[in-house]
């Protein structure tokens, strides 16, 4: 595995763990205000979560996040 494909995992790792993290809080304004999320908000945090489920196994598959947390990264 090239480094170039290395960064192109762990970039998309990154935007997708930043855009899970957005609309989760998202849905929990949701709920203090309205005591439940919206269905979209839902549906949009289970498509995140679900591109989560694949590419951590790849990055970790490969010994990525190993290797950096070895390397103090």
């Amino acid at each position: 595995m090239s480094l170039t494909d290395i960064a192109h995992r762990i970039n998309e790792l990154a935007s997708s763990w930043e855009q899970f993290k957005l609309i989760n809080d998202r849905k929990l304004k949701e709920i203090e205000s309205k005591g439940r999320a919206d269905s979209a908000t839902i549906e949009q945090l289970c498509k995140v979560n679900n591109a989560i489920d694949i590419v951590l196994p790849k990055v970790n598959d490969k010994g990525i996040i190993s290797y950096l947390s070895y390397n103090g990264v």
